[in-house]
């Protein structure tokens, strides 16, 4: 379990992040509303850590939505991938 100190870091990291984003989407004309972020990081010890960063006030239930959609986005091509590696190389179509 993080620190006090560790945990104040990590709430400045999160709200620079949401200004980055929120700069970067709105020089190219949107309006975020809502994001997140995984990071794996290294620290000064050389111990790795997954962090995971959200927009303020972010619900659970819309970053499970924010999840589920990113899975299956990228679930889709890699089993269309495997299902045309596996099946769409049988030619006379007896499977």
């Amino acid at each position: 379990m993080a620190d006090d100190g560790e945990m104040e870091q990590l709430q400045l990291i999160e709200q620079e992040l949401n200004n980055a984003v929120s700069d970067v989407m709105g020089r190219h004309g949107m309006v975020v509303t809502k994001w997140m972020a995984a990071v794996e990081v290294i620290d000064g010890s050389g111990e790795r850590a997954l962090e995971a960063f959200t927009s303020p006030g972010l619900r659970s239930w819309d970053s499970i939505g924010i999840l589920g959609f990113l899975d299956a986005r990228e679930r889709g091509p890699v089993h269309a991938a495997a299902a045309d590696q596996y099946l769409g190389d049988d030619e006379d179509g007896d499977g």
